[in-house]
């Protein structure tokens, strides 16, 4: 007889087990919060009440961008716009709304199915209100471009199958026209390098979908008159084709419209080119041409001008702050381990810059740790963190400045929905306002003498009664008495990044009144001003807003940061000449360097609509409030599935779909799913039929919900045997069919304590039944006609009636790789009781770890046990576990075998000892493997563009066993099997991971070497 098993629905993968998500990282929520529903004319705001005051701007600013949107598209909604606002980005990051983890770059979300958008309050109101209207506009996308589905109801939007330059490109030249520096700093950079891609090419991941979208989106606006954006997405989301629309639209072709475009870049940006310099490469410190990564941004140089610290990802799987040799760039060390750190949240590198003590010994830095924001405090001496300090006030922080005195740290920061400035008391731990308005404080920087405090706020260019905000601007206050001045320099553009110089008689600061973001310096007596930088690209951080540069107390030395070949690189300025810098450069004021090609626009709408805050703007009357009552919805059905496949029981045809049910904040979940499937050989239907409905409530910490279905699992054996019958000889083959079906019911809790660890608890009830069915067929051995057949249904056990529970302890670091994970450590200790018609204990033990070696190679180790214990543990009527699947011993795979490798016993009884092995109520595996990523973001031939292919050398063993006296009465020995080899994996563009190995069974002497496939990631 030969043994073999099927799963016959991959519903098992749901768990009803009731565990969950076996390993992965958690999207921690650290806060409960207590939604209310702010009602404007076409939006439902959800906020709670720490920026309840902050939401009715926000809903002011929402109806002001509706009515431009409905001018620019001629479209109304088709419904009220719901908005999930969120106090800071913290918050945002640990949404129910979406379950996928959120970055630290991404501002807001606009989701297709019910066309939600989330997001936060970005600090300054002008940053808010950007975010707010580029997300909008996603709104627009999905509701013009929605036809009805085939069964009544709303489809799929159009908008969902068009690339991101088409998408995000318009959503960001709408919300924000034609005049951008930042923008306009990366189109000049591809002009320099000559390295303007074709429309077809501009969904290559190597060209950042807002950045060139915007500026395609310009410049056919621009040719065309803004009114042509609305014509093109109808025509896109209609055909579902970006270029096909282009073309019947703009009656062009996508070739001569690329020519035409890149022919306009060059006529605007060339002068530019020829107005400013390059940078100078004898000054970069650190950048990609010198072995480190390609974003490496918010440089502090130490007081002395011997260290630079700045945020970087030259691990290419995590930003953290490094510590550079300011002479050479060689990089010291690294300060933070963002990637393993359990409790850590977010460095906020975006607009975040540390700062050092005055003694050089020390450095500050921003960071969230178990949702709260602290400030760090870097030792160099000790090589550590030696301290922290909670602000409970605020929800975000931003840049640092360490007080001459060594006593105190300004710093800005969110707080209920706005950005001000707080001080940091270093030995009480203490914070206080000083500043508390609903203008943008923003980057500040101590006087030598310590009396005042610069920084940059949009007070002096914004009227916020209309809500019109402008560009931020220096000012000064007075720690004396608090009063805040402005100090004039340019009147356009910003003025960013103030830093003193040694005397304290001038600042240093970013501007872009030319459109390029350049370094400047102006006395404050006498309100001069000097040009030091006349780059070609621009002195930059990954926003508008980014810290980029930072001067040396002590020493003639200033850091910044730049874009150039379309990376972030750190470049140095020594020298007093240098540092005094030149006459401010009047030829490229002309130039329109920050302005998107066309400057001679046709049908003009989104730059006028943008300049006029108060068109369309509602007055401040009181908004209607309500309370958020959920309310379950269909999200999604997924698409009705017909399978046909063949396995030892014949042909197998099978179906089923599953249905998807949320409220609108994602606190209450659904998901109901139902599949059966048939066999060409008969069966049972009910026994085939799979089903489960899973809940699970959110909105607190701690997550709980319920479990229950079925599932099917079947197994078999067929023999063939040779009998006579009336003296002539017959074959009789016996096929055996064998369901265990489970039912289960449980109830489930888990709270995540960290991004990394999480405890989960489960208890429920489970029903365990068993069927079976036996076909007997004859066939003559002599002409090998078939002579008849019978079914009959053998005697199964009883049911079993099972009380259960589990508790798990989860903790996950690791980094995935795109095939497997490459750095980190994962473990899952598991014990659970089931009580009842039998009576045992399970114990789980998974430990793995992930070590780099050199370059992209690495070393993975697996220990895992799983074992049944107590006086039930080996019932005949528990299925047995089995160590030869490929995920866990590969070499063994039960359909591998063959009857050669069994042998007939002086019982005439078969007996395959090297399969009988591989079963038993424990296991205990281990695995070894040394892995060499090919291609993909960290392969030998690096591509973020191609799929991850890894290759690996693997060592694996496995035991699995029962009890002393069951293994002598199988007579079965307690033996490990191993196996060696290769394996090739794959990333099947994130459908699925493909597993091919070539791999020698040590304990199989019939089948020493073979090949293997399956679909599993690494362990």
């Amino acid at each position: 007889m030969r043994r073999f098993s099927f799963l016959f629905f991959a519903l098992c993968l749901f768990s009803l087990s009731a565990h969950g998500q076996y390993f992965g990282q958690n999207k921690v929520r650290y806060k409960s919060f207590d939604f209310k529903v702010l009602k404007t004319d076409h939006f439902d705001i959800h906020y709670y009440d720490e920026h309840a005051e902050a939401a009715v701007e926000f809903g002011r600013m929402a109806e002001r961008w509706y009515s431009r949107f409905k001018t620019l598209l001629n479209h109304d909604l088709s419904s009220r716009q719901p908005i999930i606002l969120y106090a800071s980005h913290t918050d945002f990051r640990g949404t129910t709304v979406l379950p996928d983890y959120i970055g630290e770059t991404t501002g807001g979300v606009t989701e297709g199915l019910r066309r939600r958008i989330i997001m936060p309050l970005a600090g300054p109101l002008a940053d808010t209100d950007h975010v707010l209207g580029h997300e909008l506009i996603h709104a627009f996308q999905f509701d013009m471009t929605t036809r009805s589905g085939p069964m009544g109801g709303s489809g799929l939007p159009g908008a969902l199958r068009l690339p991101l330059w088409f998408i995000e490109g318009m959503a960001e030249y709408l919300s924000v026209g034609p005049v951008d520096p930042h923008t306009a700093m990366w189109m000049r950079d591809a002009v320099k390098r000559e390295k303007l891609p074709s429309i077809s090419k501009l969904d290559d991941a190597e060209y950042f979908p807002y950045r060139w979208g915007q500026a395609f989106w310009a410049y056919v606006a621009g040719r065309y008159g803004d009114p042509i954006v609305g014509a093109v997405l109808k025509a896109a989301g209609t055909s579902g084709t970006a270029e096909g629309a282009l073309n019947s639209v703009l009656q062009i072709s996508v070739e001569q419209l690329t020519q035409d475009w890149h022919e306009a870049l060059r006529n605007t940006f060339d002068p530019v080119l020829n107005a400013t310099r390059p940078l100078d490469k004898n000054r970069q410190l650190i950048g990609k041409d010198k072995g480190h990564g390609t974003v490496n941004v918010g440089p502090v140089v130490s007081p002395d001008g011997k260290y630079v610290a700045f945020f970087s990802e030259k691990d290419l799987y995590s930003i953290d702050i490094f510590l550079a040799d300011a002479e050479t760039g060689r990089i010291h060390r690294k300060l933070t381990q963002t990637a393993l750190d359990p409790h850590f949240d977010s460095l906020q590198f975006i607009n975040s810059a540390g700062a050092w003590s005055p003694d050089g010994m020390k450095f500050a830095f921003a960071e969230m740790r178990k949702g709260r924001p602290e400030i760090s405090i870097y030792d160099l001496a000790s090589k550590k963190i030696v301290r922290r300090y909670a602000a409970k006030e605020v929800s975000d922080i931003f840049s640092l400045s360490w007080s001459p005195d060594d006593s105190a740290i300004v710093f800005s920061a969110m707080a209920k929905g706005h950005t001000d400035l707080f001080l940091l008391d270093m030995k009480s731990g203490g914070v206080k306002n000083l500043t508390a308005d609903s203008y943008a404080e923003l980057q500040p920087a101590w006087s030598p003498d310590g009396k005042f405090i610069a920084f940059s706020t949009d007070r002096f260019s914004s009227d916020l009664s209309q809500l019109s905000f402008g560009e931020p601007w220096l000012a000064l206050i007075d720690m004396a008495t608090l009063e805040v001045k402005p100090i004039p320099a340019f009147k356009t553009g910003k003025q960013i990044g103030a830093q003193w110089s040694a005397d304290g008689s001038d600042l240093y600061f970013i501007s872009d009144r030319d459109g390029i973001s350049n370094i400047y310096r102006i006395n404050i007596a006498s309100g001069k001003i000097s040009q030091i930088t006349n780059v070609a690209t621009g002195v930059s951080g990954i926003a508008k807003w980014s810290p980029a540069f930072s001067l040396a107390a002590r020493a003639e030395r200033l850091v910044f940061s730049a874009f150039e070949g379309g990376d972030y690189s750190i470049y140095t300025l020594d020298g007093a000449v240098a540092l005094a810098g030149s006459a401010v450069n009047p030829s490229t004021e002309v130039l329109n360097a920050g302005s998107l090609p066309l400057h001679q626009r046709k049908s003009d709408l989104v730059q006028p609509l943008l300049k006029a805050p108060r068109e369309g703007l509602i007055g401040s009357r009181e908004f209607q409030q309500d309370k958020y009552r959920p309310k379950l919805s269909l999200d999604y059905i997924a698409p009705p599935s017909v399978g046909v496949g063949l396995s030892n029981f014949g042909t197998m045809i099978g179906g089923g779909t599953a249905l998807y049910w949320s409220d609108l904040l994602g606190q209450h979940n659904l998901m109901t799913a139902f599949q059966t499937a048939t066999t060409s050989e008969g069966g049972k239907f009910l026994n085939s039929l799979s089903g489960i409905g899973a809940y699970e409530n959110q909105k607190s910490r701690w997550n709980w919900g319920f479990v229950g279905g079925q599932v099917p699992y079947l197994t078999g054996s067929y023999g063939r045997s040779l009998v006579f019958i009336e003296n002539r000889p017959v074959i009789l083959d016996e096929t055996v069919r064998y369901w265990e079906i489970s039912r289960q019911a449980a109830f489930t809790v888990s709270k995540p304590f960290s991004r990394a660890q999480r405890l989960e608890f489960s208890a429920g009830f489970q029903n365990i039944s068993f069927d079976a069915e036996t076909r007997i067929e004859a066939y003559s051995a002599e002409t090998g006609e078939f002579l008849g057949g019978q079914k009959f249904e053998p005697a199964v056990p009883d049911s079993l009636n099972l009380g259960t529970a589990n508790a798990a302890i989860v903790y996950d670091t690791s980094i995935f790789g795109g095939t497997s994970p490459f750095l980190g450590q994962r473990y899952r200790f598991e014990a659970g009781i089931a009580a009842g018609t039998l009576n045992y204990t399970t114990i789980l033990a998974d430990y793995r770890k992930y070590i780099p070696l050199v370059g992209p190679l690495s070393l993975a180790g697996r220990v895992l046990h799983y074992g049944r214990y107590g006086k039930d543990s080996e019932d005949l009527r528990l299925s047995e576990l089995f160590i030869g699947y490929p995920s866990l011993v590969r070499g063994y795979e039960s359909g591998s075998f063959t009857p050669d490798e069994c042998i007939v016993t002086s019982g005439n009884s078969i007996s395959c000892p090297t399969f009988d092995r591989l079963f038993g109520s424990r296991l205990l595996v281990g695995n070894a493997e040394v892995r060499l990523p090919l291609l993909g973001f960290r392969g030998i031939i690096p591509s973020r563009s191609v799929p991850p292919v890894e290759t690996a050398f693997f060592y694996d063993a496995g035991l699995a066993w029962r009890s002393k006296e069951i293994s002598r009465a199988l007579g079965i020995p307690r033996k490990p099997v191993s196996s060696y080899g290769a394996t090739l994996r794959f990333n099947a563009l994130g459908f699925f991971i493909g597993q091919l190995s070539y791999v020698h069974a040590n304990d199989r002497p019939q089948k020493r070497w073979g090949w293997e496939f399956t679909l599993v990631p690494g362990f």
